[in-house]
């Protein structure tokens, strides 16, 4: 009877042990592996020049003078490039006064408008802004712009008013205005 038990279970074994490998072979599906890439373009660095400053000239004490954006002899102007076509972000950090520059210890109070900044993205490096091509922007609020699409140029003008005071003391003034650019990943 032990015999005919131990067959009976051997047997049964194998016949369980077939099935699977039956069973098992039917449900076992093909593989397979693909290879993916990834891939990236480093952009041009932008360059950011300030090409010539606010030029006021002799000012008088006193007596306000503006300078207009459109100035070609007197605007300030900051020039961009970088890669054509792509959006950047524009900031300026703009002083309250320009600081005399002897000791610096007296200033004159400078001021912007919100039409003293202006941008063209003229297709080549211009020294002014194109008649018609410019556009006025307020240079106290960032500003997202997309240089030229040929050339990836554009040009940043500023204008502005100092006021002297009555007394303010004769001397050559100066103050710094920052220009920060950056992609913005548009």
């Amino acid at each position: 009877m032990f015999k005919l038990k131990t067959k009976l279970t051997s047997g049964l074994f194998m016949l369980l042990t077939v099935a699977l490998l039956i069973g098992g072979a039917s449900t076992t599906e093909a593989q397979d592996v693909a290879n993916g890439s990834a891939t990236a373009t480093i952009l041009t660095a932008l360059t950011v020049t300030a090409d010539s400053a606010i030029r006021f000239g002799d000012v008088l004490q006193g007596v306000p003078v503006h300078v207009s954006n459109a100035s070609n002899d007197s605007s300030g102007v900051f020039r961009i490039i970088g890669a054509p076509g792509r959006e950047v972000s524009i900031y300026m950090a703009l002083p309250e006064y320009l600081a005399h520059t002897t000791g610096g210890q007296d200033r004159m109070v400078i001021a912007f408008s919100e039409t003293d900044g202006a941008w063209d993205d003229a297709q080549g490096p211009l020294p002014q802004p194109e008649s018609g091509t410019s556009t006025n922007f307020n240079p106290y609020q960032s500003q997202t712009l997309t240089l030229d699409a040929v050339g990836g140029n554009m040009a940043i003008f500023m204008g502005g008013t100092v006021r002297p005071s009555p007394d303010q003391t004769a001397g050559t003034y100066s103050g710094d205005i920052i220009m920060t650019v950056a992609y913005n990943g548009n």
